[in-house]
């Protein structure tokens, strides 16, 4: 009798050869394209082509597509820390430092605008595989920011207010502009660089004039 002389895939195949930058290619493509048309409207089959390389590489760099999501945003998310921390600097609290704080991140939200987008488009998703994850780098943030207010507060410069409330609804201000961009530009004007520091410098004065301690007369 014959031997059977089909064959069968090994079960461990070497790593797919490909040059040092396939990864990069992959990560700016997928980038580009989820800017563009959001995760769930872009395929793997479009970001291989993008990048020009074979569809398995995905699998095997990123392990699937929302694991190349995973890895487009994270470094953004993550970047923001240490811009949190080089705008609180290392000397005392005061208002104006505060309101450069403000004014710098909002201009951080408005060069990042396309990821934080991106981010909150996923995140607001139920089904999201992806929302514990980006939420760890998120709360990092959160914490440094809130760091900066406590600091601020204990210095004697911020009366004794609930600071997480009061960072969610500056940074809410912040954001809405990008995040409801069509209704937010109709209200204060098309995305421009003046008009990204009207608004960081508006949100700095009204929350800061709410919450500074009153010098007694």
């Amino acid at each position: 009798m014959l031997p059977d002389m089909k064959q069968t895939a090994p079960l461990n195949r070497d790593p797919p050869p490909g040059d040092d930058d396939t990864r990069t290619r992959l990560l700016d493509a997928a980038r580009d394209l989820f800017i563009a048309h959001g995760f769930q409207g872009t395929s793997t089959r479009a970001i291989a082509a993008g990048a020009g390389c074979n569809l398995s590489l995905i699998k095997y760099y990123f392990g699937s597509k929302e694991g190349l999501l995973r890895a487009v945003l994270q470094p953004e998310i993550e970047s923001v820390r240490p811009l949190i921390e080089s705008l609180a600097g290392d000397g005392p609290p005061t208002a104006d430092r505060l309101r450069e704080f403000f004014l710098g991140m909002a201009r951080q939200l408005d060069s990042n605008r396309h990821f934080f987008r991106l981010m909150f488009a996923e995140l607001m998703r139920e089904d999201s595989p992806l929302g514990g994850e980006l939420l760890e780098p998120v709360r990092r943030n959160q914490q440094s920011a809130l760091r900066v207010l406590e600091n601020a507060r204990d210095a004697g410069v911020l009366r004794d207010v609930d600071l997480r409330a009061t960072l969610l609804l500056v940074m809410g201000s912040l954001l809405f502009y990008h995040l409801a961009y069509p209704v937010a530009s109709h209200l204060v004007g098309p995305r421009s660089p003046e008009v990204i520091d009207r608004i960081g410098s508006t949100a700095a004065d009204v929350f800061l004039h709410g919450i500074l301690l009153e010098k007694p007369r």
